[in-house]
């Protein structure tokens, strides 16, 4: 039998719920075997579906973290990233390990706080988080990105970007009680051409 992913099995096993539940008044219920067979699911998942009276919502052990705090984790991330915070999966790891702390919690995770797998079913119940590589800051634009910031510094007008930019930065970042702790850089990987792999 060909491996059948989870939301694919979920929906096969409503549609054999409701294959076993709706057959003809004139004919025989089909028998829990049959119908297992007929959709490539385990009898046993099937005849517990039957019983409980829908297909399991998820398999598995629970998450360390309630979904409410994964969200917020998420969310936390994503805004410190907007505020220019650049962070390694250690720095979420510390914020994890943190609130477990912080909350009193048992945990199997070690002083590192998640492993592989945890981080694996974050990355998949988030889709908007992503691993980004930055991409390195040449000579020529630093030199360009320097001389424009000092343009900006030396305007006195009142429509001066920079204090405007730096205004508002400063407002968001009073809502965070620590902003550089954690976030993840949401980007696509830059292409690396051949000419800057050997640099």
């Amino acid at each position: 039998m060909p491996p059948v992913s989870y939301i694919n099995r979920r929906n096969t096993i409503s549609e054999a719920l409701k294959e076993l539940n709706n057959y003809p008044s004139n004919s025989k219920r089909p028998s829990i075997n049959s119908v297992a067979k007929s959709f490539g699911i385990p009898e046993a998942t099937l005849r517990r579906a039957v019983k409980n009276g829908n297909p399991p919502n998820r398999t598995g052990p629970p998450t360390i973290l309630t979904k409410h705090e994964e969200d917020q984790l998420a969310g936390y991330c994503i805004n410190v990233q907007k505020l220019g915070f650049g962070l390694t999966r250690s720095g979420v790891n510390h914020c994890v390990m943190e609130i477990l702390r912080l909350s009193k919690r048992p945990h199997p995770f070690n002083n590192n706080g998640p492993g592989h797998d945890w981080w694996v079913r974050f990355m998949r119940d988030h889709p908007e988080l992503s691993f980004r590589t930055p991409q390195e800051l040449s000579e020529a634009r630093a030199q360009k990105a320097n001389a424009t910031i000092e343009e900006h510094i030396t305007l006195k007008n009142e429509n001066d970007l920079l204090r405007s930019q730096v205004k508002k930065l400063s407002e968001e970042l009073e809502t965070y009680k620590n902003p550089g702790t954690c976030a993840l850089c949401l980007a696509l990987k830059y292409p690396v051409s051949q000419a800057q792999n050997s640099q």
